[in-house]
């Protein structure tokens, strides 16, 4: 794909500066789930998965439903 639009590099990554000023990079725009009209990546799922102390590997992905929405 493009990865230059009016001149600036766009790499796809979503980001956020955190409240110490940090750039903190949430994932890949390409990842991000829409269930539901609810965008959501899979590592904020993954994350909270792994905040179980029994659950010791996750990953989340979307599947199509009957009417090709994803769930």
């Amino acid at each position: 794909g493009e990865t230059l639009a009016d001149g600036w590099f766009q790499s796809n990554d979503l980001g956020r500066i955190d409240a110490d000023g940090l750039l903190m990079v949430d994932g890949r725009l390409d990842d991000m789930m829409n269930l539901c009209g609810h965008k959501v990546l899979p590592a904020w799922i993954e994350e909270a998965a792994l905040a179980c102390p029994e659950v010791t590997g996750a990953a989340a992905f979307a599947l199509p439903d009957e009417a090709g929405l994803d769930r």
